[in-house]
């Protein structure tokens, strides 16, 4: 069962000194243990690849979106009363989110376009996210829409617990983590990481 998404206010860390960590392993193939020059850190996996994802996607629907055309059209069944949902109004927030759609014939949507960096990623979950926001919600707003697909997206994409990692893939991690701008929590306000002091 995919955990539920929860869209929480971001706390910005002020300053935050990356520490020296030596990863040694992991716990239930789900925390990475590290060893750093004042104790002993555990990384949360999965919080920290969801924090990592989140300011990727984040930077890619800030900047200019770039779309493509599916190779293969990409067709949705829709009821007629969620058709009915979809005003102009909620199509342009669509298409300002990379996602354009057309009715094609009387209950089905036809995507013509979407963002260029999903292909790498899972299309149907990104489209049907913005889908269910845009047709669901009383009221869809820009931003909150954007977080929440964001989120979505950033949870899908990333190393799950019970992952097993290799001590580079831990290494690799750790380091990416730290050239976030928030690297001490994910977006739903988990911490990544948590110290034991020495003592």
């Amino acid at each position: 069962e995919e955990p539920k998404v929860e869209i929480k206010e971001e706390i910005k860390n002020v300053s935050f000194k990356k520490p020296l960590l030596l990863p040694i392993g992991q716990i239930h193939n789900t925390y990475i243990i590290c060893q750093g020059e004042d104790g002993m850190y555990l990384i949360d996996q999965h919080a920290a690849n969801e924090r990592i994802n989140y300011e990727k996607f984040d930077k890619e629907l800030n900047s200019k979106i770039n779309v493509i055309e599916p190779l293969i059209p990409y067709m949705i069944n829709l009821s007629t009363s969620d058709v009915m949902k979809l005003t102009e109004e909620r199509l342009e927030l669509l298409n300002r989110i990379g996602l354009e759609v057309e009715l094609f014939g009387s209950n089905t949507l036809k995507v013509r376009k979407m963002p260029l960096f999903i292909k790498e990623l899972d299309e149907g979950t990104y489209i049907e996210e913005l889908l269910n926001q845009v047709i669901f919600k009383d009221k869809v707003d820009l931003s909150i829409l954007r977080k929440h697909v964001i989120s979505t997206m950033a949870c899908k994409a990333s190393i799950k617990a019970h992952d097993k990692l290799s001590i580079r893939e831990m290494e690799d991690l750790i380091n990416t983590l730290f050239e976030c701008d928030n690297p001490t929590c994910c977006p739903h306000g988990r911490p990544t990481i948590i110290h034991f002091s020495k003592y």
